[in-house]
């Protein structure tokens, strides 16, 4: 694509670049590290607590040759393999190949947390689930001799790349409430986003705030059992009360007990396996923090954080057969 670039020997207004491979390009390395615990106190019955530690590096990251390198080094005669700058009679650039090379690398680490809490009463099944995330390090080097940019809690602009509009949270956390009770299930969830640091158009610092979000569902399932017979037929009568578990935790009838549906009235056996949510993405109607990016943001939001979508509600119908 034609993109203006500044030539060291004249000056020129767009030229055109040329993306290409290289017989010296390699994979990338990548080396991870995880350990994990998960703890189940036995004076605490339905307590759980997992704690995940990680660490992983990339080096030789593949990227594109800077173009400003390429026309610094042709200045040189030190072009490397697959960098070409082709130029007409008068001097002039017409295309310059740009090679794919191994260059830079990328560090992080960091910790996730988990708890949760499941509590029986004769009101119903309680189930409280924490999960944090925490990014301890984030170092990007983009080339074997440049400077180590620590990146956790800020964003990539003015960094590796002018234009991005991504950032690195140090935290992330959810919180989610659950109450179920005969066929009743009743969600609340809560979301916290950390901010980070930013460049703005004039290169000032900016802070992209941190923000909550609050969601919530309520659901029904129409499960039905049929009573039991009184007096039951031996070899022909079916036990209603056979129930199980699904992978969902809800309970599934089995083949026996579906075939006592015979006994439920005709309104139940329709519903029978029929559940209708209700649920609000988003309750209070959030709006996302603003975000520049250097200027590169046009929406001017994190769009890899949040979406336009506001608050959302939604109603589902699903039925088992």
């Amino acid at each position: 694509p034609p993109v203006p670039i500044g030539d060291p020997s004249r000056t020129e207004r767009e030229q055109n670049l040329v993306f290409t491979s290289t017989p010296t390009l390699q994979p990338e390395d990548s080396t991870s590290f995880t350990a994990g615990i998960v703890w189940t106190p036995k004076f605490i019955n339905g307590l759980t607590v997992t704690v995940d530690i990680w660490d992983t590096e990339q080096t030789g990251q593949v990227i594109l040759s800077s173009v400003a390198g390429i026309l610094n080094r042709e200045q040189f005669g030190g072009l490397l393999p697959g960098e070409i700058v082709q130029r007409d009679s008068q001097g002039f650039i017409q295309r310059i190949f740009v090679p794919f090379i191994n260059s830079g690398s990328t560090t992080a680490s960091g910790v996730d947390l988990g708890i949760q809490y499941v509590y029986q009463s004769p009101f119903g099944t309680f189930t409280s689930l924490s999960q944090v995330s925490y990014l301890d390090s984030f170092e990007f080097q983009g080339t074997a001799g440049s400077r180590v940019a620590q990146l956790a809690g800020v964003a990539v602009a003015g960094i590796a790349d002018t234009t991005s509009v991504d950032g690195n949270l140090r935290w992330k956390g959810i919180q989610r409430l659950d109450w179920t009770w005969n066929g009743f299930d009743l969600v609340g969830t809560a979301r916290f986003l950390d901010g980070y640091h930013e460049l703005l158009p004039n290169a000032h610092n900016h802070w992209v705030s941190q923000t909550w979000t609050i969601d919530g569902q309520a659901s029904y399932d129409f499960t039905f059992v049929a009573p039991a017979e009184k007096q039951p037929v031996a070899g022909y009568s079916k036990d209603a009360r056979d129930i199980s578990s699904g992978k969902d935790g809800k309970p599934t009838e089995t083949a026996e007990s579906q075939t006592a549906n015979y006994g439920l009235p005709i309104w139940q056996r329709v519903l029978n396996g029929t559940t209708v949510t209700l649920g609000c993405n988003n309750i209070f109607g959030q709006d996302p923090p603003k975000a520049y990016g250097f200027g590169g943001n046009a929406t001017k939001y994190p769009g890899f954080l949040y979406d336009p979508t506001g608050r959302f509600v939604y109603l589902q119908l699903t039925k088992k057969f």
